[in-house]
């Protein structure tokens, strides 16, 4: 008895000492949305446009532990010291709502594992149809002394889909943002998992490494046009160098090519990518960054150690080579106006001709995009109300490659934008967050121009751009090529959610909402979805199912 005391007192003590530590903060917009309202202070100097952020980078600006904090309320079941099984009670009680599953500080290692869930149920009110998904799975983070930092987390799913993300899965032969899937006890939905996993290592205030399974994100908006978090997890190699206004990011990664066809278990086409990418603090309010990568086939070269020079620019290297590359330049940019307004914004630029350029004829060669963007924090001084608002625009052929297999893209997902190439698209948000309190609104609209009868018009990244390319002007397909062109898709997309705070440690909340869509197509019928749902969810990543 008395040694089963004490393993109660010590498994106590390890659960109510300091917060562990973590490697990353979560990619979550809607996370990143709070916590970004103390980072765009203008007295702040940290670079935000490249994600994840490292939580030691944020505990720097913000006591994060202390906001989670606040938000814990003790003895809420008004439980009396004299009751039976109070301490268990009040120990179970703070577990549920305020703790760490497991926490462990002790010997140099720091350690945190919560249970990760995703139960959501609900009904599709055109159809008078029920649809869930069922994740469930475990996310633990930690410390090894001073330097080292480590996040692990797997996901287990089955699900019955949303017509319109069943067809969407079906057409690309994956789950979007989650890898590959089978089906589920006879057709009624859909059966898959996936992990990733990082380690850290910072070895002092200018380096830190990261070596992972997951993804990155470049830019401070919703979506990015160079880098983002829309395709499924990949191996990396990450080198942060931070020194005075500059953060200078190099990162390598391995990238998959499945194919349009029958994704079983084979040899799939392989690629390798090289990314630099450096943010300028020119001032505390400007921010300027300058992006470049470039893949290249496995089958064709193996690793090219060429590319592995941090601090070369790729391009030349690459033409002197006389190779077949895809090559990617872009650059983003942030000013904030005062500590409540900031303006952000994006280009990406594949390939131009400045010849054709002046022309104005839409010359098919000239494949770049643009991004802008407004954010905006306490609104009317209000604590923890923010909006944002975007705009999206991709020409025709962005990101495409002759060879379809080294487009800009990895498991049949583009790398950057959704939506591939060939579209516009504005994005807006409105935000409150209240001690554990959420709300959300989001809306989406979205013009993309589809391929018709196996006629390229651009949109489809993975389309080798010399593909039954359509001949608008009667030149052979070299002009006449503007955005929306072939079968013009239009969407527009709502999801307004209120979301409770469960436990701020596991970053679980339980939520109930309304998504409402609207697809207009000209070849096909209206496809209309109004599913009203609940469920609770760990928010740790981002699912995009608001761009098809």
């Amino acid at each position: 008895m008395i040694i089963k005391n004490k393993f109660f007192a010590l498994f106590i003590f390890t659960s109510f000492t300091s917060f562990a530590q973590q490697l990353f903060y979560p990619l979550d917009h809607d996370e990143n949305a709070f916590v970004e309202m103390y980072f765009n202070d203008t007295k702040s100097n940290s670079h935000t446009s490249i994600k994840p952020f490292f939580y030691e980078d944020i505990k720097r600006e913000i006591d994060v532990d202390s906001i989670e904090y606040t938000t814990t309320r003790t003895n809420r079941l008004s439980i009396q010291s004299k009751w039976a099984w109070a301490k268990f009670l009040r120990w179970s009680e703070n577990k549920l709502m305020d703790e760490d599953l497991v926490s462990l500080n002790s010997g140099g290692l720091k350690l945190r594992a919560n249970l990760l869930l995703g139960l959501q149920a609900g009904t599709e009110l055109f159809q008078d149809k029920n649809f869930w998904t069922n994740t469930r799975g475990y996310w633990l983070s930690g410390q090894v002394g001073t330097k080292v930092f480590f996040e692990s987390s797997f996901y287990e799913n089955q699900a019955k889909l949303l017509p319109y993300i069943n067809s969407n899965a079906t057409a690309n032969f994956v789950m979007p943002g989650q890898g590959r899937y089978k089906i589920f006890k006879e057709n009624i939905g859909a059966d898959w998992a996936f992990a990733s996993g990082a380690v850290g290592y910072r070895a002092n205030k200018y380096f830190t490494a990261f070596l992972g399974h997951g993804k990155n994100f470049f830019g401070d908006g919703y979506r990015s046009l160079l880098l983002s978090d829309n395709s499924f997890n990949y191996p990396y190699f990450k080198f942060e160098t931070t020194v005075w206004n500059i953060k200078y990011v190099n990162l390598w990664a391995q990238l998959n090519h499945i194919g349009f066809q029958d994704a079983a278990d084979r040899n799939w086409s392989q690629k390798y990518l090289s990314v630099h990418y450096l943010s300028w603090n020119i001032t505390k309010r400007l921010n300027l960054s300058l992006y470049e990568s470039i893949s290249w086939l496995k089958a064709d070269k193996g690793f090219d150690w060429q590319y592995a020079n941090p601090v070369i620019f790729m391009r030349p290297v690459e033409w002197q080579n006389g190779s077949a590359d895809n090559v990617l330049m872009g650059s983003s940019f942030k000013y904030k106006m005062n500590k409540n307004f900031l303006v952000y914004g994006q280009a990406v630029l594949d390939d131009l001709n400045f010849s054709e350029l002046k022309k104005s004829n839409g010359y098919w060669g000239n494949k770049f995009g643009g991004q802008l963007g407004i954010k905006a924090f306490r609104i009317l001084n209000i604590h923890g109300l923010s909006a944002q608002a975007e705009y999206n625009a991709v020409r025709p052929f962005t990101y495409t490659h002759f060879d379809s297999t080294n487009a800009h893209g990895h498991m049949n997902e583009p790398l950057a934008h959704p939506l591939g190439a060939n579209f516009q698209e504005a994005v807006a948000f409105l935000r409150y967050k209240f001690n554990r309190q959420k709300l959300t609104l989001k809306l989406v609209w979205s013009e993309i121009g589809k391929d018709t009868l196996g006629i390229n018009h651009g949109g489809n990244v993975f389309y080798g751009y010399n593909t039954n390319r359509v001949d608008i002007n009667g030149d052979g397909g070299l002009s006449g090529y503007s955005i929306g062109q072939g079968d013009l898709n239009k969407l527009n997309f709502l999801d307004f959610r209120y979301a409770f705070l469960v436990n701020p440690r596991a970053r679980l909340y339980f939520e109930i909402g309304l998504k409402n869509r609207i697809l207009s197509r000209q070849s096909l019928p209206k496809d209309q979805m109004r599913f009203l749902y609940l469920g609770v969810r760990t928010t740790l990543n981002n699912f995009y199912y608001d761009s098809f």
